[in-house]
């Protein structure tokens, strides 16, 4: 039976993902190509900010020396 429940609860999460992907693509279609382009390019940056922030946590590295 739990095995039964995982499967069924894999399943909606992947309906769930599904359905969230099929949202945003409806809502950047209706925004238009530019918003698009310029949401997608401000997440781009987000992510590259993140993805540094995280890297020079992990290093010693100072950037005021």
């Amino acid at each position: 039976m739990k095995m039964v429940l995982n499967a069924v609860t894999t399943l909606l999460q992947f309906v769930l993902v599904g359905v969230t992907i099929l949202f945003v693509a409806c809502v950047f279609a209706s925004i238009g190509e530019t918003m698009t382009t310029f949401l997608c390019f401000m997440a781009l940056i987000s992510f590259s900010a993140y993805v540094a922030s995280r890297y020079f946590a992990r290093t010693h590295y100072n950037f005021y020396e």
